[in-house]
């Protein structure tokens, strides 16, 4: 039960099977326990996300502010209340863990970092499959910050590779249009929305009286600002491609599902973006914590809305499935005809 592929040939034997299995055996439906872990679990993860920003920008205020902006983004929404999704947070845990493991590993040279580094990789594997895109964000790292490394920055490659060719080659390919994969063009205009996304969560925004053009603007100017970073300010250079490479890489191994758009596949991505910010929150505090503000101001509105929607969905359904029981209870034997729009998240 642990290992076999199932939901669409994905193979998470302890986010989702033994998570699920686990909570279920000690409070049965009881969704509180399967909270807590997802609570404890992003206590967790921002509690590494400070202290690896720290050791990259070297400000601790500048690593705090990054992880508050991430916590609260409207993204990670449902990993945070949605527990089909905390698969999300327990990945990023061990993402974080290995490369933080690994960063403590080159600044000390202590092998007990580096240890921990590759058992929180491998711990990932078994949590969902981007984890494969931590193969190719460690190496990244080293060649921008510690290329005296690269030798063991490369072995995590050949795990990666490994579970991805197992993966294609004993996992059968989810059908369906839903999920079938896509290149080109279309991966593009995806690549594009979540960028928009990273910066103003549309689909809730726009409930709250936030207008789409809104980000699309701040999509275009973060866009130009990044690049202007880059090519222009030599000082901020390494940490800004590190947090650009990090967005992206993270964001690969489900770029091309272009029919299937998630907000929260930006759980891991979104990291990258923070390593950007509190850079600039170093280098010019004033004008860092002025875009932080600014950030939050359209962020934290969303997040409220989102998780309040989500919850009023929660409630209708269980009250759903509870009326449908008593019916049945009510009338055993007949069939029972429910219509109406589906569930928005499948």
């Amino acid at each position: 039960m642990l290992v076999r592929p199932i939901a669409q040939g994905t193979f998470r034997p302890l986010s989702e099977r033994f998570f699920y299995w686990s909570a279920y055996h000690i409070a049965g439906l009881d969704p509180l326990p399967f909270h807590i872990v997802s609570y404890v679990t992003q206590f967790v993860c921002c509690t590494l996300y400070v202290l690896l920003v720290r050791r990259i920008v070297g400000s601790g205020l500048a690593a705090a502010v990054a992880a508050a902006i991430w916590a609260t983004h409207p993204c990670l929404t449902l990993p945070v209340t949605w527990i089909a999704t905390t698969n999300q947070l327990l990945w990023i845990a061990c993402a974080l863990s290995a490369l933080y493991g690994f960063i403590l590993y080159c600044d000390t040279g202590r092998r007990g970092y580096l240890w921990m580094s590759w058992g929180a990789y491998l711990l990932g594997f078994g949590m969902l499959e981007s984890n494969v895109a931590v193969a190719a964000l460690i190496p990244v790292y080293a060649v921008i910050f510690q290329r005296a490394r690269m030798r063991h920055a490369l072995a995590y490659v050949l795990p990666g590779l490994a579970f991805a060719g197992l993966h294609f080659a004993l996992i059968p390919r989810a059908g369906g249009k839903t999920y079938g994969m896509h290149a080109g063009a279309e991966s593009l205009k995806a690549l594009w929305t979540y960028w928009k996304w990273s910066w103003v969560l549309e689909p809730s925004a726009l409930p709250i009286g936030v207008p789409g053009w809104v980000a699309t603007l701040a999509a275009t100017l973060s866009l130009l600002g990044v690049a202007g970073l880059l090519l222009a300010y030599k000082g901020l250079r390494r940490e800004v491609a590190l947090g650009l490479c990090c967005w992206l890489i993270l964001l690969v191994p489900v770029l091309p599902l272009t029919q299937h758009l998630s907000d929260y596949y930006l759980t891991g991505p979104l990291l990258g973006m923070g390593i950007i910010l509190a850079a600039v929150i170093r280098q010019w505090p004033r004008a860092g914590i002025l875009l932080s503000v600014l950030v939050a101001m359209a962020s934290v509105p969303t997040s409220r809305y989102y998780a309040f929607t989500n919850v009023q969905r929660s409630k209708n359904i269980e009250a759903l499935v509870k009326g449908v029981g008593q019916v049945k209870t009510a009338h055993p034997g007949k069939t029972i005809l429910l219509s109406g729009p589906p569930c928005q998240h499948s």
